[in-house]
This record gives C-alpha cells, sequence and structure tokens, in this order.
C-alpha cells in the first residue's frame, strides 16, 4: 500500500481500530515522546535508509503484568523496503533497540520471538505485516527508551507530488498491549527530505564511419560526468577501509551513531536471522547505461576517473546487468572495454571514499573504436545515448530477500553520447545571401546561405534567443572567425557573416561537420550589400497583404543595408532584417 504525504494523516484517524481485542482499561499507562533526525534521501532511492526512530518513554510498571507482550507499529507513507533475512514469516532487517545496549551487551532475541524472559534480550526484529508496516513484538519492561532502526523506503514510488507540495518520507509509530496504555506525543515523525542526489552529463562525439577510429590506442572521445545533487550523495558501503569487509572491522554498532555509510545499524557478531543485519550489499555505484549502439563499435571506459573532487575515489567494478553483485573491482588504470550486447552497454564504478560534508564530481573518459569496413557497411550509422543513475538499478518497489540494498530507479534523461555517420567529408560549393540566393557580396550581420553537401549530421533550428557556433555537430568559420547559425541541413546551413569582418573584401570560409573539414571557399564581402526577400518564384516577398492598392500599409524584408554604428553580438538571434512600410524606413532588426 503507497500513500503519500498529504493522504497519510487520513489514514492514522483509523489505525487504533486495527488492534482488536484489547482491555477496556488497561492498568498500566505509558507516556512516550517520540523524536528523529532526518537525513536527505534521494528522490530515485528504492530503499533508502530512514532516520531512527527513539521513544522516551515514561511510567510505573507494576509486577504482576512485567513480561506481557506488546506489538510496536511502525507506518511509512511509502512502501517498507528494509532488506528480508527470512521468509514464513517476513522478518525484516529492521531492529529495535532497548535501552540504547553498548555493543557487547546486544543481545537479539532468537526467532521465533514472542515470549522472551523477562529482561533477557535488548534487540528485536521486525515482522513485515504489510507493504507499508512493519512490527516488533518484544516483552513489556522497566526500559526508558525504544529504538527503531535500519527501515528502509521505497522514495522513487513518490514521483513528483502535487505542484508546491513539499514531499517528505514520513513514519507514524504506535505502542499497544492488551495490559498496556501508549501516549506516544509527536507519533508521526519526518525521517527523511527528498531531493535528487546526481547532475549527471555528458558531452557528445560525431565520428564517421569512413574511417578507423581508436584501432591503434585509445583517446577518450567524449566524457561523463557525475555531480552530487546533495554532499552527502555518495557513500561507501560501511566504515571499514575494504570495501567488500563484512567482518568486525566493518562494525556499526554503536547506538545513535551516524556513520554516513550506505549501511545502517551492523552487528557483525549477530547470527541466525540477525545475520547481516542493517549491512548494505555494496556503496553508492555510478552507473553509465550506453544504448543504441551501432553495430561493429567497441566501447572503452576508464577504469579511473579522469578527474574528480579531493578525497573522492571510485573503482571500477565487475557487476550483473543491473549493477548488483559483491565487490569485485576491474584492475588496471587505462581504458577497459566493456561488453555491447544488443546495442546496450554497461560501465559501473563503486565509491570507496568520499567526503559526505562537501558536494563532489567525478568524470571518466570514453573512447569509441571501430574499424571501417564498407563492404560490409560497418560500422552502422547511428545516435548511441547514455543514462547517469546511481546504483544498482531495480524495478522491485517491494520488500526482498535477495534484491541489492541500496537500490535505485534508473535515470529518465539520456543525452546524446556519440553519432556515427558514413557520410563523408563536408564539401561547400555556393556560399549566396540568404533573401534572392544570388552570389553577390556579403556584408557583416547579413544572413547568408552555405550550400553544398554532407553539410550536417543531423538537419537541427537554433533557438530563438542565442544564436549557437556550433548546431546539429557543425560549425562554420569565415577567416577563422565562428559564424552565428541560423539552421543546419544536409545541404544548406544558414549562417549570419561576422561582425567582426567590416572592411574585408575577401575571406575564407570552412564548415566542419564532427572532425572532417571542408576546403576553404572564397567568398566577396562589402559593407553595404542590401537584397530584398523574394519568394522561390523570384516575385518579392510582400507581407499583409498581396497585391495591395494604393494607401495599404506594407513590408517589405531585405537584409543589411549597412553595418550599424553599435552592431549587436554576433550570437543575439535578431532576423538580420531590415523592414520598411511605404518607402519610409520603418524599423531595423
Amino acid at each position: 500500500m503507497v500513500m503519500t504525504y498529504w493522504s497519510f494523516g487520513l489514514l492514522l484517524s483509523g489505525l487504533c481500530m486495527s488492534f482488536t481485542g484489547l482491555a477496556q482499561s488497561p492498568p498500566v499507562t505509558l507516556r512516550c515522546s517520540a523524536s528523529a533526525t532526518p537525513p536527505i534521501v534521494s528522490d530515485r532511492g528504492v530503499s533508502e535508509l530512514a532516520s531512527e526512530v527513539l521513544l522516551t518513554c515514561q511510567g510505573v510498571i507494576a509486577p504482576s503484568v512485567m513480561g506481557q507482550l506488546i506489538n510496536v507499529r511502525a507506518y511509512l507513507n511509502t512502501n517498507v523496503t528494509s532488506r528480508l533475512l527470512s521468509t514464513s514469516p517476513d522478518l525484516s532487517e529492521a531492529l529495535l533497540l532497548v535501552d540504547d545496549p553498548a555493543p557487547m551487551a546486544q543481545r537479539p532475541c532468537p526467532s521465533p520471538c514472542m515470549a522472551p524472559a523477562s529482561g533477557q534480550y535488548n534487540v528485536f526484529q521486525a515482522k513485515q505485516i504489510a507493504g507499508n508496516v512493519v512490527e516488533w513484538i518484544l516483552p513489556l519492561e522497566s526500559w526508558k527508551t525504544l529504538r527503531i532502526t535500519n527501515v528502509r523506503a521505497n522514495i522513487n514510488l513518490f514521483g513528483d507530488g502535487p505542484r508546491g507540495v513539499p514531499i517528505q518520507l514520513v513514519m507514524f509509530v504506535m505502542v499497544r498491549g492488551n495490559l498496556v496504555s501508549t501516549v506516544i506525543d509527536q507519533a508521526q515523525q519526518t525521517v527523511g527530505f527528498i531531493q535528487s542526489p546526481l547532475n549527471f552529463t555528458s558531452t557528445s562525439a560525431i565520428l564517421t564511419s569512413s574511417q578507423n577510429h581508436n584501432t591503434a590506442s585509445a583517446a577518450a572521445d567524449f566524457t561523463i560526468t557525475y555531480a552530487e545533487g546533495f554532499a552527502s550523495a555518495f557513500k561507501t558501503r560501511t566504515v571499514s577501509t575494504q570495501p567488500g569487509d563484512d567482518s568486525a572491522s566493518a562494525a556499526q554498532n554503536i547506538v545513535g551513531k551516524l556513520y554516513g555509510t550506505t549501511s545502517g545499524f551492523y552487528n557483525p557478531s549477530f547470527s541466525g536471522t540477525y545475520l547481516s543485519a542493517g549491512l548494505a550489499t555494496q556503496g553508492t555505484r555510478l552507473i553509465a547505461h550506453f544504448q543504441n549502439i551501432p553495430r561493429g563499435v567497441e566501447l572503452l571506459v576508464s577504469a579511473l576517473p579522469s578527474l574528480a573532487s579531493p578525497g573522492l575515489r571510485a573503482v571500477m567494478v565487475s557487476t550483473g546487468p543491473h549493477g548488483e553483485g559483491s565487490y569485485r573491482p576491474i584492475s588496471g588504470s587505462d581504458f577497459i572495454p566493456i561488453t555491447v550486447y544488443n546495442g546496450s552497454a554497461l560501465a559501473v564504478w563503486e565509491i570507496v571514499a568520499a567526503n559526505a560534508d562537501v558536494i563532489e564530481r567525478i568524470q571518466f573518459d570514453v573512447a569509441v573504436r571501430f574499424t571501417a569496413d564498407s563492404p560490409n557497411k560497418l560500422p552502422e550509422d547511428g545516435i548511441a545515448t547514455v543514462r547517469g543513475s546511481l546504483g544498482p538499478l531495480s524495478t522491485y518497489d517491494f520488500a526482498s530477500l535477495t534484491d541489492a540494498t541500496p537500490r535505485f530507479a534508473e535515470s529518465s534523461q539520456a543525452p546524446i553520447a556519440f553519432t556515427i555517420s558514413g557520410r563523408g567529408s563536408p564539401v561547400v560549393t555556393f556560399v549566396v545571401n540568404a533573401a534572392d540566393f544570388s552570389v553577390t557580396p556579403l556584408a557583416p550581420g547579413s544572413i547568408a546561405a552555405v550550400l553544398g553537401t554532407s553539410l550536417t549530421f543531423t538537419a537541427q533550428i537554433s533557438p530563438q534567443t542565442q544564436l549557437p557556433l556550433s548546431l546539429g555537430g557543425t560549425a562554420v568559420k569565415i577567416n577563422g572567425i565562428a559564424a552565428p547559425i541560423y539552421a543546419t541541413t544536409p545541404s544548406q546551413v544558414n549562417i549570419r557573416i561576422p561582425w567582426e569582418l567590416a572592411g574585408v573584401s575577401s575571406a575564407s570560409l570552412t564548415i566542419m561537420v564532427g572532425n572532417l573539414e571542408s576546403k576553404p571557399l572564397q567568398i566577396r564581402l562589402n559593407d553595404v550589400a542590401p537584397h530584398i526577400f523574394t519568394m522561390p518564384d523570384g516575385s518579392g516577398l510582400i507581407a499583409h497583404q498581396f497585391p495591395f492598392d494604393p494607401g495599404s500599409r506594407i513590408s517589405i524584408y531585405l537584409l543589411r543595408a549597412g553595418v550599424r554604428a553599435q552592431p549587436t553580438r554576433d550570437g543575439d538571434c535578431s532576423t538580420g532584417l531590415q523592414q520598411f512600410r511605404r518607402g519610409r524606413r520603418l524599423r531595423a532588426d
């Protein structure tokens, strides 16, 4: 059962009815106060560790009722996904500690723990009784505190939530028994603040299939970068210096201490159904999921980062298909090939050192390798993408006996990683004004059309606020000055002649598509070069009315008649046109 924070209170109003058979007037009344220190949890986490909840209680317990069983229940406003350590019944890693015992004094109640001897045990294992509920059964004692720990939650189920309503992870605690009545102050506690844990970016490479690439030695074609969304997003598995260690050196059993790892409360001396309770299966893993890889292409990634924040370390690891599995580092410091299957490949690194107090970032290089094979059309043309996520990945929304802990939902963002095309080198045949396509001198600030073949990999139109200097993998330079680009197609690229060319009568134009450059073409320039825009048949382009009557309003669009005294920046996306009305200048854009 999944509930959101804003509907959680409605559920709680009816919970008292779920405990049946209670005495009308219990002889013992306890008053407890609940408290928690909520951490920041990942919005894509499927098994995020909630904060501990501490119940501090007062009350006199008569000897006649000492040892009677009580129920402690914890309800979340999403699914509880603490790892199951046994099934039939579903025994969870979520624990309840009585009076904060020291490590050497922690005594787990063996399963089934239904009627333990009074005072003998102080650690109790939860049973998961519903998708969002865990329950502990323990004897009534003269205890002062009850501490709930190792409760994990599926944060990914929240989604984005209603606009303007903050989403928080919430726990509600109840204590009931036949002979005891408990009043809990602030029984509903926030146990997690939800934020995005990762900012992932990728540069993009454009490659041609007509020539071998990276066959002699590997060199980086693009980079992928992982940056924390909050300072504690990257975590090691335990406090041990060895990532796969589950021995006493990995113990995290000082009650109430915040360790800042992916593991929770963990006592390596526990056994039976308590074995490995609280121990994560791995530290934070960084996953690069490459998709749509063209046939005939091999990918290599750097085993070690090419750039990382001080103190941040990650090691490439061998994993299962979703980034799961024990810590198995891959040796090497250079590029490592990764397996490509059906156009998909996975690269995984595990965090082995991090600083929880600062936002950190780490970058890896990626190389693309292929051998040109024209008869077999290899490599194939295509556009590959990459998704950057925390891992391991999972789509299972409930508590599990076997799934990784913690685990995450995959990112929905898939930026372009690289493009492969067999179009060959670009060829420029003409450069004309974009008004009437005449081969005449061009003025700085005016719009020109570059005509030819293989002028881009993908047809694109630039944004309307700022003209880019590269679009669709295409860049145009005139006398070495980058020209702002309006739009690209394989046969035509519309550009603005740079303002810096004022006073120049002849210039050399080249076009670069990926890493392929055209032969230079000389173009003529003039500070004044007006041209009226025409229709494809050569007739004038006249707005509002056509034909028009005497006295009617008309607009005529033409290219620059000359250089402005104060020209705009080359990237500013004005039309490059001037507008006149009835022979009188109306506006210059």
